[in-house]
């Protein structure tokens, strides 16, 4: 029996990964969600959503869905950046326990035509926050037809309630993250789905890692692809290509919308020449 293409070469799999947690970043919003949990019992958290670092046209951004900025200003994000430039840091269990961290936030550009934003960073980039930016648009790519795409994000089961302390009459529930990622395929389906334009986004299969995981919360998380062997040399790099962002799960049909990097550069191009 041939093996599954994302089990192949694992150790090739590990150095890309690893490569990804460098431009992967948790987007914290600060204004909180309110809801009523029982009568009378009301609670408030703070959303936790994913990011791409990436460098377009000398500007340091970092790209992720528009919806995991609502009613975000600048002042109102935090981020989780990777917790040490240790090479093993990808494999260790406790890789996520890192303090948030408060970026330069230049701007907060929204897409008018899409669910995607930039967070435009400004010049006071702390040396000790650990993201590297993916340079754009030579790092763009149109997403495979066979090959699996990567996806890592922090996903709503693997967040946690941290602390709790009441302010007011409300309980406020302060939740930290667990990152987590996977292979999956680039899909297709003949059924309608709300929202999806096939000019614009494709499908990506969800492989949970751990059973009745759930794909929420991987939105605004970059989606990549390793750039091939150079064919002269038969060498083969973890470089990562950019194929999408991640907005929205059809969790019924396990299945993930990505915006085309072909559409993601329209927006940027549109927004920051």
């Amino acid at each position: 029996m041939e093996e599954h293409k994302i089990g192949q070469n694992i150790e090739a799999n590990k150095a890309f990964m690893e490569r990804i947690f460098w431009h992967m970043v948790g987007v914290v919003n600060l204004v909180r969600r309110r809801g009523e949990i029982s009568p009378g019992r009301n609670v408030s958290w703070q959303e936790i959503g994913t990011g791409a670092a990436c460098r377009y046209r000398n500007a340091n951004i970092i790209l992720t869905a528009k919806h995991v900025l609502d009613d975000a200003g600048p002042s109102d994000l935090r981020f989780l950046p990777r917790g040490t430039g240790r090479i093993e840091w990808a494999d260790e269990p406790k890789r996520t326990r890192v303090e948030r961290a408060a970026l330069d936030v230049h701007e907060i550009i929204r897409c008018t035509w899409d669910d995607l934003a930039a967070i435009v960073l400004g010049p006071k980039m702390a040396e000790s926050v650990n993201i590297r930016f993916c340079e754009l648009p030579g790092n763009f790519s149109n997403p495979p037809e066979v090959e699996p795409v990567l996806i890592i994000g922090y996903p709503y089961d693997q967040s946690f309630v941290a602390e709790t302390m009441r302010e007011g009459t409300e309980m406020v529930h302060r939740k930290a993250a667990k990152s987590d990622g996977f292979w999956g395929e680039v899909a297709t389906t003949e059924k309608p789905l709300s929202g999806f334009d096939r000019e614009r986004h494709f499908l990506v299969k969800f492989h949970p890692s751990f059973p009745g995981g759930r794909p929420e919360g991987y939105s605004g998380a970059g989606v990549w692809f390793p750039r091939k062997a150079d064919a002269a040399s038969g060498v083969w790099t973890a470089d990562p290509l950019l194929v999408g962002i991640e907005t929205h799960a059809y969790e019924k049909l396990g299945l993930l919308r990505v915006i085309r990097s072909s559409a993601v550069r329209t927006f940027l191009e549109e927004v920051l020449g």
